[in-house]
């Protein structure tokens, strides 16, 4: 099943084209900023198959103005993340499209560069089931946890598209002692007793594979 999206990252580059009388600069500058909702809430989601979560997201939006100048160019980067490859592409063209297009209408370009990034990653149900029985032999049944799928990437997809395989996760947690910041975070630390569950973790895995 699918464990992680796959995630790509898509920049966006708007410019003005000449500004001539009675065209005011306004409507060009404006265009990225407004092209952003029409993006995610109508291409994206009208779009992608029932049931496949996708998210569109931009974290950052550089306009070199002032408070009393427009700028010649307005650039979008962010992210594009879905749990099915398919779609993903698809949307790919659909992202490219829209800012274009959009652009063109306001009289003005744009440039959109999509980095393809990590696919999404799917755990082998076999593998699964193995890793699963093997942890709660080790640790019990009340420490062991059927996570969500959750929209992380993670390059371990490659391998798991070349052979069965099954991702998991330690937890490192502690809040006895105050550990309990997540992932990248600045306050993010690690309970390093867990260290040894998670070797153990994957001594039990090799030695219960090769039958020992």
């Amino acid at each position: 099943r699918p464990v992680a999206s796959g995630m790509g990252s898509a920049s966006m580059s708007a410019r003005r084209a000449t500004v001539g009388p009675g065209r005011p600069p306004s409507t060009w500058a404006t265009t990225p900023v407004w092209a952003t909702p029409v993006i995610g809430s109508r291409p994206i989601s009208r779009n992608r198959p029932p049931g496949v979560p996708s998210l569109l997201s931009f974290g950052r939006v550089e306009a070199a103005g002032a408070t009393n100048v427009l700028p010649d160019a307005v650039r979008l980067d962010g992210t594009f993340r879905s749990m099915d490859e398919a779609w993903r592409f698809e949307a790919h063209d659909l992202i490219r499209r829209t800012c274009e297009k959009t652009a063109e209408a306001f009289g003005a370009t744009c440039e959109v560069a999509i980095t393809v990034g990590y696919p999404a990653l799917r755990n082998d149900e076999a593998e699964a089931a193995f890793a699963r029985e093997t942890a709660v032999a080790l640790v019990g049944e009340d420490r062991v946890i059927d996570l969500p799928m959750w929209y992380a990437s993670e390059d371990f997809a490659f391998y798991a598209e070349a052979v069965p395989g099954c991702f998991t996760v330690l937890g490192v947690g502690n809040e006895a002692a105050g550990i309990t910041h997540g992932l990248h975070t600045p306050q993010m630390t690690v309970d390093e007793d867990a260290l040894r569950t998670g070797t153990a973790y994957l001594a039990a895995l090799a030695a219960r594979r090769l039958g020992a």
